[in-house]
């Protein structure tokens, strides 16, 4: 596996940024962040608030969302692809409504001062519609339920913006060795760290920590998406090491200093 910075378009060039869908759908690769906020303002200009389901949403406004992602991104050109980037504009389309509801829908008591408050980038017409379904019966019992769903979960979503697919092919990637070419352009800078020797938590991709240890400032020699780690305490012995697919943690010592991906890193 080999990794290449994002193409990029010069003003007026119609050179179109590479994207990759993974077998199962979901997308990846270096460009997978710029692409996801396209995306999420394609959904928000193209895709009405005012349908209380996906399903209701006209096939010819979907049609549109793909047209508009296929003039820009150099994707496959198949079904399967279509069919995986129109659920991801489901999934945002619902994320967007979710977030209207907990910003400015809940910020008042009555539907009167709801709708007098349209938020930018909705129309007026279907945010009075979309008032008046979240005002229903049905619509408030359907909110109650998802909040006390998420009251009951315990291991949240904890691999960011990046996502579990891209999260995957990072470690399959460092684990391969290879990192002289590879650097996530799409992604912000990674944060910069605190005092030296603060304490941290090493993950698995399932969020089980394999490992504790304390942060070292210096990361020349080392991929920008990794970070230096004092080994102090070994919690899982069999857990393998990044950067060496064939050594466990049982392998290393008290002191040793470990490479380790940031995004499996908890402090």
């Amino acid at each position: 596996m080999s990794y290449v910075g994002p193409s990029s378009s010069a003003p007026g060039s119609t050179t179109k940024i590479k994207v990759s869908i993974s077998p199962v759908g979901e997308i990846t690769g270096d460009n997978k962040n710029q692409f996801t906020s396209f995306l999420g303002n394609v959904v928000r200009t193209h895709c009405p608030i005012a349908y209380k389901d996906w399903r209701l949403v006209p096939d010819t406004i979907k049609d549109n969302v793909w047209s508009t992602v296929l003039a820009k991104y150099d994707v496959d050109d198949s079904d399967s692809c279509k069919t995986a980037i129109i659920k991801r504009a489901n999934d945002m389309w619902k994320d967007w409504k979710n977030r209207l509801r907990g910003t400015v829908l809940d910020m008042y008591d009555n539907d009167g001062d709801r709708k007098k408050n349209c938020p930018n980038g909705v129309k007026l017409e279907d945010w009075v519609k979309f008032v008046d379904y979240e005002s229903t019966k049905e619509a408030k019992s359907r909110r109650g339920k998802g909040k006390e769903s998420r009251s009951e979960m315990k291991f949240p979503h904890t691999t960011g913006r990046r996502g579990s697919a891209r999260t995957a092919e990072l470690i399959a990637f460092f684990r391969s060795g290879d990192t002289s070419s590879h650097r996530d352009e799409s992604a912000p800078p990674p944060p910069p760290l605190l005092r030296v020797e603060q304490i941290c938590h090493l993950t698995d991709i399932c969020s089980r920590v394999v490992a504790r240890g304390r942060l070292i400032r210096d990361n020349a020699g080392i991929p920008p998406d990794c970070i230096k780690v004092i080994l102090d305490v070994v919690e899982v012995p069999s857990a393998n090491v990044f950067g060496d697919i064939e050594k466990t943690l049982a392998d290393c010592d008290v002191g040793d200093v470990l490479v380790w991906p940031r995004v499996l890193t908890k402090t």
